[in-house]
């Protein structure tokens, strides 16, 4: 499908309403279940690709036989912190996940932010206010009102050269907006992102954490690189985490936003794949040795 910031690629959207393939509510018996939980990064939607780190993931436990489904529940956006959350508590728990993979930025941030499209574009603004969604869609009605000089852009590749030259030397910062918003079909008014502190991040934390346990599923956190002072925190709190301490170099990650590409989602899923596939085997033990 093309939808604003992803002309022409093609996403699968399931009838949950994530990228992905479709699932059932409950998973099928004998099967292990974990959902990942995150933003764009784990969504893959900016890579270069069609399928993102959690279908590598699965790829890789069917490839050595072991029954293990990866659901991606990842929405696009930054500040997702305490939504991601909310999400956990109030849908997330009853797609019966065994585990759940949850991208964090600790302290916890919740963005002030409407999302809505307008004319083919998604526009971003500040929530419940009327001033800001005005000047995003007046930028929007500019551009289009002088459509008859931006077509040609879409057929000439010297006419796409000149732009890009001319706007990225000369060009001053609100005809650069225009240019920005008429290629990735988005265009985003200033938002307020709040941070909560660190004992309302990790009391929100334990909220998902006891809603997953009622289920017999767990919590498990996903970092990026390793925060000694985070760490130690999360450790206090009987929180698990799973750091990624390597850095993807160029060759994995799509430019100028630096979203990890189709080879970085497939390093992601060889990196998650240790940890996860020994908490897998270990609670497999675990039910295993359980049985009468």
């Amino acid at each position: 499908m093309s939808t604003p910031g992803i002309q022409g690629k093609e996403i699968t959207i399931n009838r949950h309403g994530y990228i992905g393939p479709d699932f059932t509510r409950k998973k099928k018996r004998g099967v292990y279940r974990i959902i990942v939980v995150g933003s764009s990064v784990a969504g893959g939607i900016w890579s270069n690709g069609t399928v993102n780190y959690a279908t590598f993931l699965e790829q890789l436990f069917r490839r050595r036989g072991y029954q293990v489904e990866v659901i991606n529940c990842s929405t696009d956006g930054e500040g997702r912190g305490k939504r991601n959350i909310d999400l956990i508590n109030r849908e997330l728990w009853d797609y019966d996940p065994d585990l759940v993979l949850l991208e964090t930025v600790f302290p916890l941030s919740y963005k002030r932010v409407n999302r809505e499209i307008y004319r083919g574009y998604k526009i971003e603004y500040l929530l419940n206010s009327t001033t800001s969604r005005s000047k995003v869609i007046k930028q929007i009605d500019v551009i289009e009102r002088y459509s008859f000089l931006t077509w040609p852009y879409k057929y000439s590749y010297v006419i796409r050269a000149m732009c890009k030259f001319y706007f990225e030397k000369y060009a001053d910062m609100e005809v650069s907006d225009l240019y920005y918003a008429f290629l990735t079909k988005t265009v985003r008014f200033r938002w307020e992102t709040y941070y909560y502190s660190v004992d309302g991040s990790i009391a929100l934390l334990k909220t998902a954490q006891r809603t997953l346990s009622r289920k017999n599923a767990r919590l498990i956190l996903l970092e990026y690189g390793i925060d000694e002072e985070k760490k130690a925190i999360y450790i206090k709190n009987h929180l698990p985490v799973i750091y990624l301490t390597h850095k993807l170099d160029a060759t994995c990650l799509s430019l100028p936003d630096s979203h990890p590409n189709r080879k970085g989602h497939q390093t992601i899923a060889n990196w998650l794949f240790r940890p996860l596939v020994g908490i897998y085997l270990h609670e497999r033990s675990n039910q295993l040795n359980s049985l009468p």
